[in-house]
C-alpha cells in the first residue's frame, strides 16, 4: 500500500477531530475586596487566542472568598463576560447569601461553552457585586481559578 502526502511539510491539511482539546490556559487568582452594589471586575480574568474560528471555548471558573462586616443575608452576584459582553449570569450556579456577619463562601463553580467565531485574542472575566457590607475573594487559601480550553469545532 502506498500513501501520498501533499504539501511542503505533509501536514498542511490535518484537522483535529471535532471535540478535541487544542489548547488549555489556566490561572489561580486572588485579591479583590468590594462593597460595590454595581458590578466590578475581579482578578478572575484570562485570555486565549483560538487557532480556528470554528473552535469553541470551554470556560471553567471556581470562585471563593469571604464576607467581612456584612449584614445577615448579604448577597453576592456574579457574571461572566467575553470582552465587555455578558455571556452568563453565575447567580444560579452559586450566587451566595451570608447567614453570619463574617463567613467564607465557595461558589460559583461553573462551566460555559462559548462559540466566539474568531481567531483574535479573547478575554474572559468575572464581575461581582454585593448588596450589603464588604465581600472579598481570592485571599490566602481561598484562591479562585479560571481555565479556558479551546475545543475543535
Amino acid at each position: 500500500m502506498t500513501t501520498t502526502i501533499t504539501g511542503a511539510t505533509g501536514i498542511d491539511n490535518i484537522k483535529a477531530a471535532t471535540g478535541a482539546v487544542l489548547q488549555v490556559v489556566s490561572a489561580e487568582v486572588g485579591g479583590l475586596t468590594t462593597t460595590s452594589n454595581s458590578y466590578v471586575d475581579t482578578p478572575v480574568t484570562l485570555a486565549i487566542t483560538p487557532t480556528s474560528s470554528s473552535s469553541k471555548i470551554l470556560v471553567q471558573v471556581n470562585i471563593n472568598g469571604f464576607f467581612k462586616n456584612a449584614v445577615q443575608n448579604a448577597y453576592i452576584s456574579m457574571q461572566l463576560l467575553r470582552g465587555s459582553s455578558v455571556i452568563s449570569h453565575l447567580d444560579n450556579q452559586g450566587g451566595y447569601t451570608a447567614s453570619a456577619l463574617a463567613q467564607s463562601w465557595s461558589g460559583p463553580s461553573s462551566s460555559y461553552l462559548d462559540s466566539p467565531s474568531t481567531t483574535s485574542s479573547i478575554t474572559y472575566k468575572v464581575q461581582m457585586k454585593t448588596n450589603e457590607g464588604s465581600v472579598s475573594m481570592g485571599y490566602g487559601s481561598t484562591k479562585s481559578f479560571i481555565t479556558l480550553m479551546e475545543i475543535a469545532g
